[in-house]
């Protein structure tokens, strides 16, 4: 997977839940900007969609797998 620096950002704020506008906000881009780059990291992994790149994310590493989401055992 052949990623650019800002594509991996944007899949790094993605996998925690961000929306586009908060992605695009700190980085000084527009939400059409994210939603292009979105649109290249869906094609050059094959994900189909939102969810499936959060997944990616936490399996690549970018981004830990254990937020306040997750299930604790006692």
């Amino acid at each position: 997977m052949s990623l650019s620096d800002r594509e991996t950002i944007v899949l790094k704020e993605l996998a925690r839940g961000c929306t586009n506008a908060e992605i695009a906000k700190p980085l000084h881009l527009s939400v059409a900007t994210i939603k292009s780059d979105l649109t290249r990291i869906m094609n050059v992994t094959g994900a189909s969609g939102r969810v499936e790149l959060a997944v990616l994310a936490v399996r690549c590493g970018l981004v830990d797998d254990d937020g306040p989401w997750r299930a604790t055992t006692s």
